[in-house]
């Protein structure tokens, strides 16, 4: 049986105008510094992805941890519409461990790869290209015990010799790949030259035709969305990329903005994708939530500013024909979803309701009565409920249920003009009650070295940012803490109409990732 994503492809030859879109957000957008999430977090995230329309979820790196591995499995066994893909290094250990994470998927894929570059093979792998053609042959026949959707990928094509990718490429696709993946590993290639090297390989590989190709570009220059749509221009018909363009050093290509761009420019391109594209909003906030990444306000699609017009000549354009300065419409790509849900006298099944409306799954009875108390304590607080509020107070309350070492209490701060701000912070420590109290540059300044008096959890604070999740002088604030120490980097969120409160909240949950010690191994290592 040929699996979804690949009867896409394949349904009139491989320049179908279909464009597979696969989803890496819980795999190499996991591996952004801090972004690491739970197993309930990536299956909020693979739900909205369902709901988003993506093709192929790669939903992580089943060798890499127990841990990742269930994360996996579940995932695999609630979506339905999605193939369910977990990589895997072209190795037996690797390629099992896959195949087993896969196994309760309704469509299942394992992606399995290895380094054909010189460097990469020298350096890092100790290999000699015949034996990287063997492991790489080798593993596609061991994933096709599990799975008849198997996808190889070349890591560093961008620097491998073209002769080579020719040959593995051929080989692999006789051992039974039904995927060719062309990544762009280290984002050192430009668009005319990607392009031109997704060109030639489908010229000159053997049995091209018989395959989907697909490309995976990284972002150190740039360029990873232009590479990947000068791929789909050439003959590429899947592309791998992530929400909000998260991933690795300088992240990978945005899902959002290579949908839209296809989408935008029919005229251009000759395929289209079947993404819902009035999710994508949705789900960008969803992941900026979870993964504690905020949305630059000016970034491509999902920016706060992405549909903002300040200039007063843009502003009388578009007020006279929307079409002057907008080439596509804010609720098209689901602005308009940021709609008032629930208020204070909203009841528990309406609460209950919407929440599963937006994906959102609570563990039994006890869980949804913690979480309609929160929403009816915010509701006193703000006069207007959106999806985003019930989004960011699910978040806090999995946050205080997964890792609650440190707790706080109570805390008040105090700020007045010509004397230093004072904060006081009454927190638990396991179950020892303890206070301090802490002068500082600032109310928050303050708040976090109250804490550290009690904690001394000896960590650097790397970044610290304040988002608001909705519009309004009550929004909720939404603060994302970066904290580092020995080599671990974690980063912690925390929401609330009193943004000092939430800036506690964030630190506390980023101490508390530090405390738990669980660290999700990097795939590469």
């Amino acid at each position: 049986m040929v699996a979804a994503s690949q009867a896409i492809a394949l349904e009139s030859g491989i320049m179908t105008n279909k464009l597979i879109i696969f989803d890496t957000t819980l795999r190499d957008g996991e591996q952004s510094p801090g972004a690491s999430m739970t197993k309930e977090e990536k299956l909020r995230i693979a739900r909205q992805l369902e709901k988003l329309g993506v093709d192929v979820i790669e939903a992580g790196f089943a060798a890499a941890s127990p841990g990742d591995a269930d994360a996996i499995r579940s995932i695999a066994q609630v979506v339905e519409h999605s193939t369910v893909c977990s990589l895997a290094r072209a190795n037996e250990r690797d390629v099992r461990a896959a195949g087993e994470a896969i196994r309760p998927a309704k469509s299942g894929r394992i992606h399995t790869f290895i380094a054909t570059s010189p460097i990469h093979m020298e350096k890092k792998l100790r290999m000699t290209p015949d034996q990287v053609v063997e492991n790489a042959v080798k593993a596609v026949k061991l994933a096709l015990e599990y799975t008849d959707d198997v996808e190889f990928s070349a890591e560093d094509a961008v620097r491998s010799d073209m002769d080579f990718l020719v040959r593995i490429f051929g080989e692999v696709i006789k051992a039974g790949a039904s995927t060719l993946n062309v990544p762009d590993t280290v984002g050192y290639s430009l668009p005319a030259l990607w392009g031109e090297r997704i060109k030639q390989l489908i010229a000159l590989v053997p049995g091209s035709g018989r395959v989907v190709w697909s490309t995976h570009c990284h972002n150190d220059l740039g360029m990873a969305v232009a590479n990947s749509l000068s791929a789909v221009m050439n003959g590429a018909r899947q592309v791998e990329c992530t929400i909000n363009g998260l991933g690795e050093r300088a992240g990978n290509a945005s899902l959002e903005e290579i949908v839209m761009a296809v989408k935008t420019r029919r005229d251009i391109f000759t395929c289209d994708t079947r993404i819902n594209t009035q999710q994508i909003v949705p789900t960008s906030k969803l992941v900026s939530s979870i993964t504690g990444y905020p949305v630059q306000p000016n970034k491509a699609i999902v920016g706060a500013n992405a549909f903002a017009h300040e200039s007063g000549i843009h502003q009388d354009g578009v007020l006279k024909h929307r079409e002057t300065y907008e080439i596509m419409r804010a609720e098209d790509v689901g602005w308009s979803t940021n709609k008032l849900t629930l208020g204070k006298l909203s009841g528990r099944n309406a609460f209950r309701t919407r929440l599963q409306e937006l994906g959102i799954v609570l563990k039994g009875e006890d869980a949804l009565n913690a979480a309609f108390a929160r929403f009816k304590d915010l509701a006193d607080r703000k006069s207007e409920i959106f999806d985003e509020d019930l989004q960011a107070l699910v978040s806090d309350e999995a946050v205080a249920e997964i890792a609650d070492h440190y707790r706080l209490v109570a805390m008040g701060a105090h700020s007045e003009t010509g004397k230093l701000p004072v904060a006081r912070v009454v927190m638990n420590v396991g179950k020892t009650e303890r206070h301090a109290d802490a002068q500082g540059g600032g109310p928050v300044d303050a708040t976090f070295k109250a804490i550290e008096h009690i904690v001394k959890s000896g960590t650097e604070l790397l970044l610290y940012s304040v988002n608001n999740i909705t519009t309004g002088t009550d929004a909720q604030g939404e603060v994302t803490v970066r904290l580092a120490r020995g080599g671990r980097v974690v980063n912690g969120q925390g929401a609330d109409t009193d943004i000092v409160v939430a800036s506690a909240k964030a630190y506390l949950n980023a101490l508390n990732k530090l405390h738990d010690g669980a660290e999700r191994a990097h795939p590469q290592v």
